[in-house]
């Protein structure tokens, strides 16, 4: 059951859990989320030690909306949604390279050389929701976390019989 309630221009919702005690339990499958459950958040630091193939300056990472605006523009979408971004943030940052790296004036490396701030940080941060990326694909894979939520999905809907439910899950 829910109650609205409206003081002039504010809304406040509230929502009895009981009613749907189901939804905080499932898998959720958001940027922020997942990395917030798979990785570890802490402090808006991901903890990336673990993976050995990684430079040290990459092995703890600043995730923060603040600070970020392309983790602020994908922080809320789904899974599939943020590795088509990052892709596209990958070959967007591949394209700057190279025109980063061809001049033919005194002037064209001027450019450059005012713009490498800029271009090390694009690149620091590419590199770092790529990284993300990748280790919460092997997460989903290592935890078949798929076939998890499908039967989480399976659960919640009641799409099957309990029989069928209790056997996947064993």
């Amino acid at each position: 059951m829910a109650r609205h309630s409206s003081f002039g221009n504010t809304t406040v919702l509230l929502v009895d859990r009981k009613e749907d005690p189901v939804t905080p339990l499932l898998n959720q499958w958001t940027y922020q989320a997942m990395i917030h459950e798979l990785l570890g958040l802490n402090n808006n630091k991901v903890d990336l030690k673990h993976l050995t193939h990684l430079p040290d300056e990459m092995k703890e990472v600043i995730i923060a909306c603040e600070d970020d605006e392309f983790f602020r523009d994908i922080m809320f979408s789904n899974f599939g949604d943020v590795a088509d971004s990052i892709h596209k943030m990958v070959q967007k940052f591949l394209t700057s390279k190279k025109s980063q790296a061809q001049f033919s004036t005194i002037e064209d490396m001027q450019r450059i050389i005012e713009n490498f701030p800029e271009f090390k940080k694009g690149e620091r941060n590419t590199t770092k929701h790529f990284n993300i990326l990748e280790e919460l694909r092997k997460q989903v894979d290592s935890k078949d976390l798929y076939e998890v939520s499908e039967l989480e999905q399976d659960l919640v809907c009641g799409s099957e019989s309990a029989s069928k439910h209790f056997k996947a899950v064993q």
